[in-house]
């Protein structure tokens, strides 16, 4: 039996190609710890305390109707706020993407949205919706005209009248709505613009008392288009204000459509400047008035949007309520809204829906469609109106919606 033969050594070539591994770097305490994360203590307890007082408004904004004024102001901007955790959320991610606990956080604020601001984030991944095929749509066009610019704030510039007048009949025109909701529009304005557009109306200004060179509101629709305004009236709302009911028909189909301007803030953002420039100074008056003031408008419109909800909830057919309501989505008036209408922007628009910029720079959605279950909307877009230098018709996009049955 021969023994085994020994085994070659290891050539220098060989050696070269030997796999060799690192020890790794010790300290005094043992191996070295991995990498700390970008963030940082400062930054987890900054980011953590944000998201607290972010989710804590939401909710109090959500289920206070009457809220006080700070509240007021932090709800409005809500949109935008939670716009910017979400991308400050994603900046950090960067940061510590190696941390468990900054992705479990990052799912629990998606959770947040899903769940809680669900109904009032923005539609901007749904594929749009479709007529069935079935009749015609509903077409509804729902503008604050801002009386044309009569009355137009010297910080927000505006379109010369008589191209606001002309640029506010194009884009009607161009719309071709079955029912037109006009907000901030006079008697006297609405007849001029109701004849060129070959159009018979229902108005009404805010507090009733029939004048014609005041600010109202109205519905309006073709006189020889297939819908006639069958029935229609004013109703009341608290404080004295008022808001218009019609019932339109095209002889087979019959519809409810409410024309609502919600009482506004009545707070300009020159008053605002002086209050604060006054408060500055230490004097606090002008600003406790104006917080005040705004307080007492948010009752008021909580007051006003319940009163429209009780009498639709009565109603046997189809409605549609349009208008300005002055607060954003994330306000308590339209998540109770939302639990009984339908928001139609929600169903079929696409992005944040902006109507209105403030001070010509921050941009808001304020201006709505909802519908009754009843109805659904196929398409949703808001218009704008622009005249020579690209100056607006008005300060409010109009919104434009399709409705079918359903």
């Amino acid at each position: 039996m021969s023994e085994p033969s020994p085994a070659p050594p290891h050539t220098e070539h060989e050696h070269e190609h030997e796999l060799t591994l690192e020890p790794p770097e010790l300290t005094p305490d043992g191996p070295a710890p991995p990498p700390r994360s970008r963030l940082g203590c400062l930054g987890w307890l900054l980011l953590l305390w944000g998201l607290g007082v972010l989710w804590g408004v939401t909710i109090m904004g959500r289920v206070d109707t009457t809220p006080a004024a700070p509240l007021v102001i932090v709800v409005l901007l809500l949109p935008w706020l939670h716009g910017l955790a979400c991308w400050g959320l994603l900046l950090a991610l960067l940061l510590a993407r190696r941390s468990r606990w900054m992705w479990l956080l990052g799912l629990l604020h998606l959770g947040l949205e899903a769940g809680i601001r669900g109904d009032a984030c923005a539609p901007v991944c749904h594929l749009p919706s479709r007529a069935d095929g079935g009749a015609e749509p509903l077409r509804v066009l729902t503008w604050n005209v801002g009386r044309l610019g009569a009355f137009a704030d010297p910080d927000e510039p505006r379109c010369a009248l008589d191209d606001a007048r002309e640029g506010v009949l194009a884009t009607i025109r161009d719309s071709r709505p079955d029912a037109l909701v006009l907000l901030e529009i006079s008697g006297r304005r609405l007849e001029g613009l109701a004849e060129e557009l070959g159009m018979g109306c229902e108005q009404i200004d805010y507090y009733g008392r029939g004048g014609k060179g005041t600010g109202g509101l109205a519905v309006c629709v073709p006189s020889h288009g297939a819908w006639q305004i069958t029935r229609a009236r004013d109703l009341p709302l608290p404080p004295g204000w008022r808001y218009v009911f019609t019932e339109i028909s095209d002889g087979q189909r019959t519809f409810n459509v409410l024309a609502l301007h919600v009482l506004p803030y009545g707070v300009t953002m020159r008053e605002v400047d002086r209050a604060l420039r006054a408060g500055a100074r230490g004097e606090l008056g002008p600003l406790a008035a104006l917080l005040t003031q705004m307080e007492e408008a948010v009752a008021t419109q909580a007051e006003q949007v319940a009163a429209v909800r009780r009498l639709v909830a009565g109603f046997q057919d189809p409605t549609v309520i349009a208008g300005d309501f002055n607060s954003t989505p994330d306000s308590a008036v339209h998540v109770n809204l939302r639990r009984q209408l339908g928001d139609a922007w929600q169903q079929a628009g696409r992005g944040p829906g902006t109507t209105r910029h403030v001070d010509g720079w921050l941009p808001l959605r304020i201006d709505y469609v909802y519908t009754t279950p009843d109805l659904h909307a196929v398409s949703a877009e808001t218009v704008d109106c622009h005249c020579e230098q690209d100056l607006s018709c008005s300060d409010h996009r109009a919104v434009q919606v399709e409705l079918q049955l359903e």
